[in-house]
């Protein structure tokens, strides 16, 4: 479902942010967003994400395959990249990816680029596939 969104998003160019909740708990993180413990599904994050939604500018926190809170806060990174300089839903994601070991999927508002961080990385312009596979991988390493 957060694939199909991130694809959804993209054609778009819908900007989003969704942290997958792994093994350390992100509820310092929930709490500066708005509870909503509904069921992940593609039309639920795409239109939490669409303007002129109230919770659109802040990241969507998924733990157990539920969206427990969106529109939260989350920790910026002040790493740079070769590619150029990383807008605000970047760093938060990678921000997270780093502090934790949840995994972030990222949709550009402006280029409609799908991004994923894990482990401090910033994997940049992914298909919807590769996204797919990247976020299986790290959900399987939570098995290990």
């Amino acid at each position: 479902e957060i694939v199909d969104a991130a694809a959804q998003m993209k054609d778009h160019k819908t900007g989003g942010l969704v942290v997958i909740e792994r093994e350390i708990g992100l509820r310092e993180y929930v709490e500066t967003g708005t509870r909503t413990d509904a069921r992940v599904s593609a039309a639920l994050v795409v239109s939490l994400f669409t303007p002129p939604s109230p919770l659109h500018d802040g990241a969507v926190i998924v733990s157990a395959g539920q969206v427990t809170a969106a529109g939260c806060t989350l920790p910026l990174s002040d790493v740079t990249y070769q590619e150029g300089f990383l807008g605000m839903r970047h760093r938060a994601g990678l921000g997270i990816a780093t502090v934790t070991d949840a995994v972030s999927v990222i949709v550009s508002e402006t280029s409609g680029r799908i991004s994923c961080a894990y482990r401090g990385r910033l994997l940049l312009n992914l298909t919807p596939s590769q996204l797919k596979y990247n976020i299986q991988q790290a959900l399987l390493k939570e098995a290990d």
